[in-house]
């Protein structure tokens, strides 16, 4: 007991003095944090390696993932997802290269179903919610009373659903599928038809017409006229009067809230007729006035009972004033409804009623403005009736002279005094561009006199030629704002103006008075002036990934087709991929030649520059040997003897054995150097090698 004691004391000392905990640590390959678009994976633990997350309905790009490891300096390889659902990897490789560790996430979403009731209170529907990606959904649609289900259809909106069209995509009120993405339903519901049939009664009491075949929530059309005896005693349904009017138009909904009968489609609907009730009628007259103001209908003879309806259509340039009846207003409204009734006095059988319809001109204003302000005084116009006449007249200020009168950008006359013949205007300008409702703008324009003699003549030459396209150059008079622009073509900048070898401004327009260069009025120049169109200057960068898996040179600086040399020098242990822009290899050579004009062509959005500046790199991978060594020995070598040893392929097993000598016991297996313990079995199968692992065999005296 004693012996062993400080052979621990000692184990414990070897372990101080060799680092084992750094060894434990470079064989680490697990990670500290999981995060998929910067969210932490619920319920990380660094010995859990495989994990399944729903995502939120409407989510359509795979999540990025992101991963933090124990130990800092770890090889780490992202391998996100590509589709929904999906899964992404973490492949995590120790810094010793004999540990690795897997993680995965497996990414799927919710699914909204959405379902609305077309029309809404044509019945009820369930099923709507949010799913589970590939979840079954039950959706289940109850028409209401008067209704019927005509199928399930998408929404207008959805761009395919089992490509259905117009088409009920389910005919059964019940249909399940799979929730594979978001679909707004429409639950189709039709309202029932049913047919109504008119009689009169008594039959010699009168005539009716009307009824028919009508869906549920339309109106029927109901009509009765007595015969001579008889008066109308209203519209009845399984002894219900719901209408006391001889002409009437009835909502379904209304007739069939009174039938005892709630699955019958046909109805009989009594016209009844009373030879007590009154037998009077109202003559209807309309007169338009003025006669070409519009036209008018609902003229007629209305019994007892019935509604009135009129209405009036104003002529172009008109409108509707109002009816009236011996100067009485009535109504200002075009169409026009009364119960005929309101006219009805008892004993009488007959009244005419002559109504009026007026109608009005319509007055339109026409405003004067000039342009500009300052440019000259404008009067006239004002307001006036179709076919008369509005004079316009304008006086031009000093210095400006008058250009004509305009409509929008029609020029109407050239002269200051300028009368309009509104008819033959508003006949053909139906769409004002100037005019708020019924008001018209028309502009004196005026333009400024010339200046007094003494020009700038401004030449502008490209400078290399070709290589831009300028503008501005031209003849300007003293005092006068001179503006010029220049556009370099591809892959040339613009340097600046120049004129006689001095800059006079890096500016894009450029703009300077003529008065800078002439000294008084009446004086004629010329000045030259050249835009320089440098070519751009790109940069070339080279960068190794990763860093210590080689070195790089080349690169630099260059212009639209000249070459630039990449070259690229793997490190022990690594192996030369390729070099890469972006995620596009552009040579698996270690030395590569760029063509810029060929680049620059095919990649005018640079996926990994900064303006003018471009990165390529030189992508290095880990040569990872065949095989594996198991390296063993015996501790003390007198202690005893040890076998399964050796080279083996990667993956294989060994069988390793330790047998003490006489005199010795086994004590365990233990790496080494440190001597941490490995195992205590004599014998045993190390499975599936994948890292080089050196152990020695502990033999101790009893």
């Amino acid at each position: 007991m004693k012996k062993t004691c400080v052979y621990a004391v000692v184990l414990l000392l070897l372990i101080m003095i060799t680092g084992c905990p750094a060894f434990w640590k470079a064989a680490d390959a697990t990670l500290k944090k999981l995060m998929y678009n910067e969210v932490e994976v619920p319920e990380f633990s660094a010995k859990k390696t495989s994990y399944s997350v729903v995502l939120p309905a409407g989510t359509t790009e795979p999540p990025t993932v992101t991963a933090i490891p124990a130990v800092e300096g770890v090889n780490i390889v992202i391998t996100d997802a590509e589709t929904l659902p999906g899964t992404a990897t973490v492949l995590v490789t120790s810094l010793n290269g004999k540990a690795s560790l897997t993680y995965s996430i497996f990414f799927t979403m919710k699914v909204a179903i959405s379902i609305v009731a077309d029309p809404p209170d044509g019945g009820e529907f369930s099923g709507d919610g949010e799913y589970i990606y590939g979840d079954l959904v039950t959706i289940v649609a109850t028409p209401s009373i008067h209704h019927t289900f005509s199928g399930w259809y998408l929404e207008p909106e959805e761009e395919s659903f089992e490509e259905s069209g117009d088409d009920p995509i389910y005919t059964d009120p019940v249909a399940t599928f799979p929730a594979l993405k978001d679909v707004s339903l429409l639950a189709g519901f039709n309202p029932m038809e049913y047919t109504f049939n008119l009689v009169p009664v008594p039959p010699e009491g009168g005539e009716v017409a009307g009824g028919g075949a009508v869906n549920y929530g339309d109106s029927v059309g109901l009509s009765a006229l007595s015969n001579e005896g008889y008066g109308f005693a209203g519209w009845w349904i399984d002894g219900y009067m719901f209408s006391d009017q001889a002409a009437d138009l009835v909502s379904t909904v209304e007739i069939l809230s009174h039938t005892a009968c709630i699955t019958c489609t046909e109805y009989t609907i009594e016209g009844r007729f009373d030879p007590s009730a009154p037998q009077w009628q109202l003559d209807i007259t309309i007169e338009a006035t003025p006669v070409d103001g519009g036209e008018t209908w609902g003229e007629g003879v209305y019994p007892y009972g019935s509604y009135v309806t009129v209405g009036a259509t104003p002529s172009e340039h008109f409108n509707f004033d109002g009816w009236y009846v011996g100067g009485e207003e009535l109504s200002q409204g075009a169409t026009y409804t009364f119960p005929a009734n309101d006219y009805y006095t008892e004993g009488v059988t007959y009244t005419a009623l002559p109504l009026v319809g007026a109608f009005v001109d319509i007055i339109y204003s026409f405003n004067a403005v000039a342009d500009p302000p300052e440019g000259g005084t404008v009067s006239g116009g004002g307001t006036a009736k179709y076919g008369e006449s509005v004079l316009f007249m304008a006086s031009p200020n000093e210095s400006y002279t008058f250009d004509g009168w305009y409509y929008g950008e029609e020029n109407m006359s050239g002269s200051p005094s300028f009368t309009l013949d509104t008819a033959s205007f508003l006949d053909t300008h139906t769409l004002p561009v100037t005019s708020t409702e019924n008001i018209f703008t028309f502009t004196a324009k005026f333009q400024t006199q010339p200046p007094p003699e003494g020009w700038l003549f401004v030449t502008i030459d490209a400078s290399p030629t070709g290589k831009g396209e300028v503008s501005g150059a031209g003849k300007y008079s003293y005092g006068e704002d001179v503006t010029l622009g220049a556009t370099p073509i591809d892959y040339y900048d613009f340097g600046g103006w120049y004129t006689d070898g001095e800059m006079l401004s890096e500016d894009l327009p450029y703009t300077f008075n003529t008065s800078e260069w002439l000294p008084t009025q009446g004086v004629t120049d010329t000045l030259p002036i050249e835009a320089w169109f440098p070519p751009i200057e790109y940069q070339f960068n080279a960068v190794a990934d990763p860093p210590e898996g080689g070195t790089v040179s080349g690169g630099g600086t260059a212009k639209y087709g000249e070459s630039v040399l990449f070259m690229a020098s793997p490190n022990e242990s690594y192996t030369f991929d390729g070099w890469y822009y972006g995620e596009e290899n552009m040579s698996g050579s270690p030395s590569f030649t760029l063509d810029t004009a060929s680049f620059l062509d095919t990649h005018t959005l640079p996926v990994t520059s900064t303006e003018n500046s471009f990165t390529f790199t030189a992508k290095f991978d880990l040569d990872v040997p065949d095989t594996v060594t198991v390296d063993l020995r015996a501790e003390p070598p007198e202690g005893g003897q040890v076998s399964g040893g050796g080279e083996f392929p990667k993956g294989s097993s060994t069988i390793i054995s330790a047998v003490p000598n006489s005199g010795y016991e086994f004590s365990g297996w233990y790496y080494d150097p440190c001597g941490t313990p490995f195992s205590d079995s004599q014998t045993l199968t190390l499975s599936n090698l994948q890292f080089d692992l050196a152990l020695f065999a502990s033999f101790h005296k009893p």
